[in-house]
């Protein structure tokens, strides 16, 4: 991982430019009184975080089937007898695309 850069707020308004250049070499924290107030980062950068989140998201979701086929399959699982009906109604909302 980068090392973080620091600047202040007052620095920030008057070099901006010379500063956003320095984006690339990781992030940039804006201190306001010497407490941190934004944090700066280069849009690759927060490309590579949302793409590992949504690979997180996905690796819990797997996680979740294995688990509940594992319960199952040990007979700890818990099951939610539905009605035909209910199953139905299920599956509908499940194929909803939103617009």
């Amino acid at each position: 991982m980068t090392k973080p850069q620091f600047e202040s707020v007052s620095n920030f308004r008057n070099n901006y430019n010379a500063i956003l250049q320095k984006l690339s070499a990781g992030p940039l924290y804006l201190l306001q009184y010497s407490s941190p107030t934004a944090v700066i980062l280069d849009p690759k950068q927060w490309d590579a975080i949302l793409d590992r989140l949504a690979l997180v998201d996905e690796l819990e979701d797997q996680v979740a089937i294995y688990r509940h086929k594992w319960l199952t399959a040990t007979g700890q699982a818990d099951h939610d007898i539905m009605t035909p009906e209910e199953l139905q109604a299920w599956v509908a909302d499940d194929e909803k695309i939103p617009a």
